[in-house]
């Protein structure tokens, strides 16, 4: 026993260091074909744990043939939603691609996908610059169009700019927007504005179609949550560099597909955990309801599994899911710091005196604390195409099932 409580310990430490150490690079932005490892044009990738075409949440299914008809695959979207249920296209979770999707995080062959490189180890994630409607189920015709406009005018823009900055480290990015009020999951507003100011000189340096500097200019002044896919990817980037370390007990990723939410865990490989996906509590934009709510759903939630989001909601104290509740956003970064097995330096937070955000979950603290980590995260409508973009944000936790299974899952490998 005495033993694999050492070789435990070391996995930890070496995990925590490669969290700790990680610097992510935003380095390129390319069609998902081109360089997401696995993408054929018949792979559909999508958020969560693997899920049949059958068992889909709706706004799944939504994106499904948004993608279709942006592929050009189906003309109608009665054709697209054919085409997905006939068994012709092969969909397969994200994260088994070394890329994350927001929502519902549908990525098909051609949507443009953020390339971030962790530079400390070398590996490369990936997340696709996804329109909210699609993200969110819809398959409309100004959903397909602006699906377009990212491919065909945003992606050559932005790409320009970056090749021609030479690449944007992120790891700023995250210091400055804590320190300005973001969480960077749903409270990113400072990080969007900073994103545009590090990257408008190269924009009017690379970009020679004016009309198209223009437009980007005008996406980026009007989406807050622009920044969120490059977030993705480069916390892609960071935890996939600390999984697959022999022994180790943290967590490298939360999932939800609307179905259920999985967790992969650095000792156990590629094995998802996973228990039912519940309902989100939270603030609902004007008529709506957790009555029109999908369960958890995204891939966003690699954001806390890199120590931001819900962990780091103290430093986003005005953010719509906690403003009502004095002192709520100092207790449940607090929490977080009782289930993770440091914190990290390099990302502060104001309001705790500085700490560094809690780092690395520990699934051994979850089951014995009997805390579950918080996701700050939006809500997308339960019905396919009924609502072009998200009904409200919340905070949710995964299921104990998840960290139980991988408990127990880590003791048949490693105490046998």
């Amino acid at each position: 026993m005495a033993d694999i409580a050492s070789r435990i310990e070391e996995a930890n430490a070496l995990v925590l260091k490669r969290i700790l150490e990680a610097d992510p690079l935003w380095v390129d932005l390319r069609p998902a074909k081109e360089v997401v490892p696995g993408m054929t044009e018949n792979t559909i990738l999508h958020a969560g744990p693997p899920v049949r075409w059958e068992r889909m949440a709706g706004p799944m299914k939504g994106a499904v043939a948004a993608a279709l008809l942006f592929e050009g695959r189906a003309s109608t979207p009665a054709m697209a939603l054919e085409m997905a249920a006939s068994g012709d296209i092969r969909f397969s979770p994200c994260h088994e691609h070394d890329a994350v999707g927001a929502m519902a995080g549908v990525i098909s062959p051609s949507m443009p996908v953020f390339a971030v490189r962790n530079r400390t180890l070398g590996n490369t994630a990936f997340c696709a610059w996804r329109d909210l409607g699609q993200a969110s189920g819809c398959f409309d015709e100004e959903t397909v169009d602006k699906m377009h406009w990212i491919h065909d005018v945003g992606m050559p823009a932005l790409r320009a700019a970056v090749l021609e900055r030479g690449g944007l480290e992120i790891k700023p990015l995250w210091a400055r927007g804590l320190l300005m009020g973001d969480e960077h999951h749903n409270r990113v507003s400072a990080g969007t504005s900073i994103f545009t100011r590090m990257m408008a000189p190269a924009m009017a340096r690379a970009v020679e179609d004016r009309q198209a500097l223009a437009e980007l200019f005008d996406y980026l002044a009007n989406f807050d949550l622009a920044i969120v896919p490059l977030t993705m990817a480069g916390c892609k980037a960071v935890m996939n560099g600390a999984h697959n370390v022999e022994a180790s007990t943290v967590v490298t990723a939360i999932a939800r597909n609307g179905v259920e939410v999985g967790i992969r865990v650095s000792g156990l490989g590629d094995r998802w955990f996973t228990g039912p996906a519940q309902l989100v509590k939270g603030i609902y934009h004007p008529g709506f309801s957790e009555a029109d709510a999908c369960p958890d759903l995204g891939d966003s939630a690699i954001i806390e599994t890199t120590g931001f989001g819900g962990c780091a909601i103290a430093a986003a104290p005005t953010h719509v899911t906690v403003r009502d509740e004095p002192g709520a956003a100092l207790r449940y970064t607090q929490e977080m710091y009782e289930i993770t097995l440091g914190k990290n330096p390099s990302y502060p937070i104001p309001a705790l005196g500085f700490q560094g955000v809690p780092t690395a979950i520990d699934i051994r603290r979850v089951v014995e604390s009997g805390i579950l980590p918080i996701v700050d995260t939006p809500i997308a409508h339960k019905e396919a195409g009924r609502f072009r973009g998200v009904i409200g944000f919340g905070m949710s936790r995964p299921p104990m099932e998840c960290f139980e299974g991988a408990l127990t899952a880590f003791a048949d490998r490693y105490l046998d």
